[in-house]
């Protein structure tokens, strides 16, 4: 089984964790030969809607709607943004970008961290981070947060979804392992804020999920980190990373991406 990775590697765990060579040794370790980072900041200068076509110039991403939705890479926005919209005003038009080599495994411990902030007002709107088994066809990861069911057959996710009947308020982590599903874990705590930015962080580790949030200014909110839980993903099944936005109403939603940031081992054993 490949070692665990850490999830948090910001300058305050670095700053936290400097008396001691463990925590040091965290960060260190994600440059090591053995490990892969993916890092985008969107800041390659492309302002127009290179994902509608088909043509996102460092082919890092590509572009899943039902109605026209537009990912923006505009690189003269403060550390650079990509703006994921929907264009279609229809309840439940979607609009998600995945990295489409499908490069993560629960036995390669992959951690995915999205930082985005939801545009203008956090209602009718759902918002996913994860891994989705089948990203090309999966029109969400999560169908229904409330049962819950799944478009995907393998995938886990941090989702934000006003349509859901018992937590509509906060983010929550939803899995599914070769189609079943797991038990939903809600945290109950930081709830997303119009135009305000978190870092939405999920791993896996094996079977296993689990998802912390940074609040805008990069400091773990204590309550979101949830226990680890089981029977989240097969582990040897190929997923890829993936953030999207889906109407919940029949207003088109939109969020800003910041950053995308990917790592895991390179070997499972």
């Amino acid at each position: 089984m490949a070692d665990p990775l850490i999830l948090n590697p910001t300058v305050r765990r670095l700053k936290k964790n400097l008396p001691g060579l463990g925590g040091l040794l965290d960060f260190l370790e994600l440059n090591a030969l053995d490990v892969y980072h993916f890092h985008e900041d969107f800041d390659g200068g492309v302002s127009a809607a290179a994902l509608t076509t088909g043509t996102d110039p460092e082919g890092k991403f590509a572009l899943l709607t039902d109605n026209g939705g537009t990912a923006l890479f505009t690189a003269a926005s403060r550390n650079g943004v990509c703006t994921l919209g929907v264009i279609g005003t229809a309840d439940n038009n979607y609009a998600f970008i995945y990295v489409p080599h499908v490069p993560c495994a629960g036995n390669l411990n992959s951690v995915l961290a999205v930082r985005l902030a939801i545009v203008t007002a956090v209602t009718n709107v759902k918002v996913e981070v994860g891994f989705a088994d089948d990203p090309a066809t999966d029109a969400g990861i999560v169908n229904v947060l409330a049962t819950p069911n799944f478009n995907s057959s393998n995938g886990v996710a941090a989702v934000y979804d006003t349509d859901d009947a018992g937590n509509p308020t906060y983010w929550q982590l939803a899995g599914v392992k070769a189609g079943a599903a797991a038990t939903k874990i809600e945290p109950a705590a930081e709830a997303p804020v119009a135009d305000t930015y978190q870092t939405i962080i999920v791993g896996l580790r094996s079977t296993s999920a689990k998802m912390m949030i940074l609040n805008e200014a990069g400091a773990v909110i204590n309550a979101t980190e949830t226990a680890w839980m089981a029977d989240a993903i097969t582990a040897a099944t190929g997923v890829s990373p993936w953030v999207g936005v889906q109407n919940r109403a029949t207003t088109a939603k939109s969020i800003l991406i910041d950053s995308v940031d990917f790592w895991q081992r390179r070997s499972s054993t």
